[in-house]
């Protein structure tokens, strides 16, 4: 219960001061209540900013970025000229039990066989 109370007391503290800080700003908006009205407002004259001078403009020179190298890569012969490459000569020899030989499972080459 005391935190209610708490609560409710703070809600309207920070209520009394909204109210009191929007009160300050009008009254100080409307010329302060001093009584002197549009005297403490300044002249049109005042407001207007004064005629802008020629505008001096420099010119700045970025350096362009340069090119990207080009690298081309050569890669040498695989290995010297004079050296031919070893000639791979390939012989298939058909085996005597090429032919059935009747499902023995063995692929077809005999135990001890040439």
């Amino acid at each position: 219960m005391v935190h209610r109370i708490a609560i409710v007391a703070g809600i309207a503290g920070a209520a009394v001061v909204l109210v009191i800080s929007i009160a300050a700003a009008s009254f100080n908006a409307n010329g302060g209540g001093t009584g002197a009205g549009a005297a403490a407002l300044p002249a049109a004259a005042d407001v207007l900013p004064a005629p802008l001078e020629k505008t001096v403009t420099d010119t700045v020179y970025v350096k362009p970025v340069p090119s990207p190298k080009v690298i081309h890569v050569t890669k040498p012969a695989s290995g010297p000229a004079s050296t031919p490459k070893p000639l791979v000569i390939v012989k298939h020899v058909a085996s005597h039990n090429s032919g059935d030989d009747g499902g023995s499972g063995d692929g077809g080459r005999e135990a001890g066989g040439d």
